[in-house]
């Protein structure tokens, strides 16, 4: 089954065109159950496509993997391979990557010598550049604790957080297709 081929069409601008904004509430309870789901870590230059041919049997259900990671934007939410990362952080930020290796974004918590890891501020907290300097020439002492967060370093960290999804077991496909098929007629 296609997935969008069971989406009803509709008139968008005199084009007679697949309405993909519905969203169906039984396959959401679905999405809500945890069990229904294992992890997977996306290798490098692997498209869904990919992983989806070899966890189920086709490349056909790669819609599978865009929903069960509620993925709108399969450009950007997914894993970008080495190869285009650069061109993508140089399109995005309208500089070469040298420049962003050394450009700080913001800054983060990562606290002082006697705090723990646990320390809610160590995983909440970040301060803008402008915030960063403004406490600086007030006090070098206030912005103790705080490390730089260069733009390279956080689109990397960023693009390798999407290498761990999660996939929808096999055994639940033939459930959810007859559900969509149902529900889009």
């Amino acid at each position: 089954m296609s997935y969008f081929k069971e989406f009803p069409l509709t008139n968008y601008n005199n084009f007679l065109s697949r309405n993909i904004i519905l969203k169906s509430a039984i396959v959401k309870d679905v999405l809500n159950k945890t069990s229904v789901f294992y992890n997977y870590v996306v290798q490098e230059g692997y498209r869904p496509d990919m992983v989806a041919y070899e966890e189920y049997g086709s490349s056909d259900y790669d819609w599978v993997v865009y929903l069960s990671n509620e993925i709108v934007d399969p450009y950007y939410a997914w894993p970008i391979d080495g190869k285009n990362f650069k061109g993508y952080l140089e399109a995005k930020y309208n500089t070469d990557v040298y420049t962003l290796q050394s450009q700080i974004l913001h800054y983060k918590y990562t606290g002082l010598t006697n705090e723990s890891a646990e320390d809610v501020a160590m995983t909440t907290w970040t301060m803008s550049q402008e915030t960063y300097d403004i406490l600086g020439d007030l006090d070098p002492v206030s912005v103790s604790g705080w490390t730089p967060v260069y733009v390279y370093d956080y689109e990397d960290d960023l693009n390798d957080s999407r290498r761990s999804i999660k996939l929808i077991t096999r055994s639940y496909i033939p459930q959810i297709e007859r559900e969509l098929s149902v529900i889009f007629k």
